[in-house]
Formats: structure tokens, sequence, C-alpha cells
């Protein structure tokens, strides 16, 4: 149980703005941090309330931490209503909690938190009970009166190396419980910032131990009736022995004999004392619930609305480096894109420029080829000039040799007619 000493402490840290033991036990406790080792750590309800804010906002500083959100998004898996067998028939509240780890597949145990109210061992003598039964006698049962010994409303933490209900309570018995993770998904099961708020709450609103009235049955039965809501209405005992409250009807006084009570009690109902005292009725726990919900409902939206304040204010280096890191690849893809661009202009140009190489010489041959159709058009009208030349001068060899022989002729003639004349 917290010391005065450390609660001074724990005020004083508070007060400068820094961290306490408490904060890095709840994140060590709860963060999937233990290896496998069990570890418990006591705290009152205002430091848990306290604390599990401090965690969250020293877990959002580490943008990078793969469970950063593991705390602030943790949820109740299974609320059990205990009540010790024995002494004063001590009543408290047992929850599991839960919550998605990176990598693992579903929710995952983190812990086990027990709720209860007790007072500090300096204050629990015959006395004190005595003296504050009797100052508390004749208020009226929905005072609010601060007098009478501090209630020590204390939240114990166990860590997920009890894996299991009896391992966190061995011998006490479970008259109620609710499964949150059977009765529906897990995105529907109660926040651990409900319940950090819903007991914070409690102690503030009744900070002193009333063994009349505000007592561990008391506490007990208004904060299982806080988170578990409606439903807690119709839930079945699940003890041998204990049977349900008699109704308010049948039990007009807070005094209830054991021969009035159900057949059947063998041990004792919840919120009595040794089946002799009923100690609280349905009826008050009822009353209280109802008071305390508007501020329960302000409180859970004032501290999520703080947490997620926070939680933005934490994601900004990590969008800012997010952001950088995008940019940083979007110039990647674009300098690669660029690249690539370049790269097939590249092999553009070299096609082009094989293109034109193969052009070039296409050209060059056409040229040629042109060339050399002009030089067998020269040669053929070279050919064609020689052989109009010959023809010219067959012609012309032709007409001087018919004329010289007509003159041949002319001569033979003349020739033949001189000798004619001449015989």
């Amino acid at each position: 149980m917290p010391t005065t000493a450390s609660q001074f402490k724990t005020f004083i840290r508070r007060i400068l703005h820094l961290p306490t033991s408490s904060d890095t036990a709840l994140l060590h406790l709860l963060g999937q941090s233990n290896n496998d080792s069990r570890a418990t750590e006591c705290f009152s309800t205002d430091q848990f309330c306290l604390s599990y804010h401090h965690s969250c906002s020293l877990a959002f500083l580490n943008a990078n931490a793969p469970h950063r959100e593991l705390l602030y998004s943790a949820r109740i898996g299974a609320v059990y209503f205990m009540k010790r067998r024995a002494g004063w028939r001590h009543e408290y509240i047992v929850v599991s909690v839960y919550g998605k780890v990176a990598g693992r597949q579903g929710p995952q145990l983190l812990g086990w938190l027990k709720c209860e109210r007790t007072v500090y061992e300096r204050d629990n003598t015959a006395m004190n009970h005595a003296k504050a039964y009797s100052a508390n006698a004749s208020t009226d049962s929905s005072s609010t009166s601060h007098s009478g010994i501090p209630a020590l409303d204390c939240i114990t933490v166990f860590n997920d190396g009890y894996t299991s209900l009896r391992d966190v309570v061995t011998k006490d018995s479970t008259v109620f419980s609710v499964d949150f993770l059977q009765r529906g998904r897990f995105e529907n099961a109660p926040f651990l910032l409900n319940l950090a708020i819903a007991a914070d709450l409690l102690t503030h609103r009744s900070p002193n131990y009333d063994l009349r009235r505000k007592q561990c049955y008391w506490f007990a039965g208004v904060l299982f009736r806080t988170i578990v809501g409606p439903q807690a209405d119709d839930l079945p005992t699940e003890v041998e022995g204990l049977v349900p409250v008699p109704s308010d009807s049948q039990a007009q006084s807070n005094l209830v004999p054991l021969q009035d009570l159900p057949t059947g009690t063998a041990i004792g109902t919840f919120r009595t004392f040794r089946t002799y005292f009923q100690i609280v009725t349905s009826n008050e726990v009822e009353v209280e619930y109802k008071g305390l919900t508007p501020d329960y409902i302000e409180n859970v939206k004032d501290l999520r609305t703080k947490l997620q304040g926070e939680k933005a204010q934490g994601d900004k280096p990590a969008q800012l480096e997010k952001q950088v890191k995008d940019e940083a690849q979007r110039a990647d893809a674009a300098t690669a894109q660029v690249k690539d661009e370049a790269q097939r202009a590249d092999a553009a140009m070299a096609q082009a420029k094989d293109e034109a190489q193969r052009a070039d010489a296409a050209m060059a041959q056409v040229k040629e080829l042109q060339e050399e159709a002009q030089r067998a058009k020269e040669e053929a009208q070279r050919a064609k000039e020689e052989a109009r030349r010959a023809k010219e001068e067959a012609q012309r060899a032709a007409v001087a040799e018919a004329a010289r022989v007509k003159a041949l002729e002319e001569r033979l003639q003349a020739a033949q007619a001189h000798n004619a004349q001449q015989a």
C-alpha cells in the first residue's frame, strides 16, 4: 500500500510535472516488457488515474515505439466481483486488461487489476471504526460528509506473468463475472481509462471509510455497476452458497437477520457481513451509480480528449518525418523516372542516329546508283552518237561508192562508145 511519504513525494513530482516511478511502473507492468516474470504494484486510485494519464503521455512521446498506443487503447477483457469467504467477508473487483500488440493476432492479455476499498493500517482499529460509525449513524444515508476514517482505495496491478484469475486470487470466490470478449467484439469492451476514471471518482465523491455505508461492499458494488452498466442487473451468482441480495422491499433495514435470508444461504450474500448484516442495498448502489454517471461520462470524455490531443502532438514529429520520407520517396521516384526517361531518350537518340546512318548509307547508295545510271545514260548517249556517226559515215561511204560505181559505169560506157566508134 502507498505510504504517506511516498504519496508526498509523488505529490511534489506531480506539482513539478516530473515523471514518477509509478508512471514507469505502470508502463512496465502493462507494456509487454516483463519477459514472462511476475510483478505487481499497488496504486491509490488517484495515483493510478494520474499514472495512466502520464504513462500514455510518455508513450506518445516516442512516435516509433511499437507499443506506443498500447495503454491508450487497452480495454477491459472481463470483470469479476469477488468475495472473501472468511474474516470480514471482504469484497472487491478484479479485471483483466487486454490490448492489441503489434505482431500478434487478436487481443493479448496485458495484466490484471484488483480494485478495493480498505483503510490505512494506522487507522484500522476497533476504536476508530466505532467512533466513525457512531458519528455517521444519525447522518442521512445520502450524505456525502467527509468525516470519519480516510479510505484507502487501491488498484493493484498484476503483470501478464499472472495468466489466470486464480493466479491473482487463489482462495476467494467469484460472485459475478462479465466477459466482454465473449459478449462481443473487442472494440465494444470498456477502456482501461473508464476503470481509472470510475475508481478515482468514487474516491473523490466519498473519500472516507464508513463502516455503515461506504466500505468495501459499497465500493465494489458501485464500481462493478459502473463498469458493467445495465447488464449487471440480471447476472446470476456463480458460487455455491451465495444468492442475490434480498430486494429493498424485503430489507426494510440494513440489518437482516439470518433466518430472513433466502433458503440456501450457507456462506453469506454479497454486500453482507457474515450473513447477519446486509450492509449495502441494491437501491443504494443504484442511487450512487446514477449520481456518479454524469461526472463519470464527462470525465471520461475530458480525459480521452486530452489524450487524443497529446497523441496528436506526439504524432506531429512522426507525421513530419513521414512527410519528409514520403517527399524523399517521391523525389527518388521522380529522379528514377527522369533517369528512365533520359535512358529512353538516349536509346531513341541512338536509334535515330542508327536510322540516320542507315539513311545516309541508303542515300549514298542511291547517289551511287544515280551516278552509275547517269554514266550508263551517258555511255548510251555516246554509243548512240557513235552509231549515228557510223551510220552517217556508212551513208556517205555508200553514196561515195555509188557515185564511184556510177562514174566507173559512165567511164565504161564512154569507153565502150569510143571503142565502138573506132571499130
